[in-house]
């Protein structure tokens, strides 16, 4: 079993050495340190050569005779007889890490797969606004002559302006729904209206911009519900978000 970095330097942080090592042998604390005679017993410590670190959860053996140092699973392997590293890891809770490891993989593939799900789902769903958005820009018919084009041209003043046809239609009687309540949505008007094709990137539609327009062409239509809340004279259908109105 392979443990991270982070998982064995936290293990060896939280395991109790200080009461592995005082089963062994005095320590007396000494400064920041806790020092004592060295408690392997092949070499005579009169000195009290060794030490534990309470910081950094080691020892060490400063006689010559001796030298050893390390962390929990040093002392283990050297001094408890452990016959490797994993056995040694597995026996200060490795398994746990183990599981916990295995725990912490799964739910991040199930946050990937989630990932992925969800952008399949906005994808579809931004597909179908895309097509809903894209019947009504083709159901429209040619400014030539149209209510649309006055507007484009007097009410807004763009002359003898060129119009592209490409990106630019007019439906004569588009309904215009609202949310009349709380969920429920109604149309509550028929009029004229200019359309106009959002384009991504790749010059695909995308959306489309719909404007509804007086009978006469003179300006935008004013619409309100029965309680007096304004509504906007424009809206916009499909995923427009990236894309833009390309009119030259």
């Amino acid at each position: 079993m392979r443990y991270s970095t982070l998982d064995l330097l936290r293990l060896k942080q939280s395991a109790d050495l200080y009461g592995r090592i005082c089963r062994h042998t005095t320590l007396r604390k000494s400064g920041r340190l806790f020092s004592g005679k060295c408690p392997f017993l092949d070499h005579d410590d009169r000195n009290a050569s060794f030490v534990f670190d309470p910081v950094s959860n080691s020892f060490r053996c400063y006689s010559t005779a001796c030298g050893r140092s390390g962390s929990i699973i040093d002392w283990m392997i050297e001094f408890e007889g452990f016959s490797s590293f994993a056995d040694a890891v597995e026996a200060l809770g490795g398994a746990q890490i183990a599981r916990d490891q295995r725990w912490q993989d799964k739910q991040q593939k199930l946050m990937q797969d989630n990932k992925v799900l969800a952008a399949a789902r906005t994808a579809s769903t931004q597909e179908k606004a895309r097509q809903a958005a894209y019947k009504i820009f083709s159901a429209g018919t040619e400014l030539s002559g149209s209510v649309a084009e006055t507007y484009l041209r007097e009410a807004r003043g763009l002359g003898d302006i060129p119009l592209p046809g490409a990106v630019l239609r007019f439906a004569a009687d588009l309904p215009y729904w609202a949310e009349t309540a709380k969920g429920r949505f109604e149309i509550i008007h028929h009029g004229p209206a200019l359309l106009a094709a959002f384009q991504n990137k790749q010059g695909r539609f995308a959306a489309v911009h719909q404007t509804w327009l007086n009978a006469d062409g003179s300006g935008k239509i004013k619409l309100s519900l029965e309680d007096g809340l304004r509504l906007p004279a424009k809206k916009i259908r499909g995923p427009y978000m990236g894309a833009s109105l390309r009119l030259g």
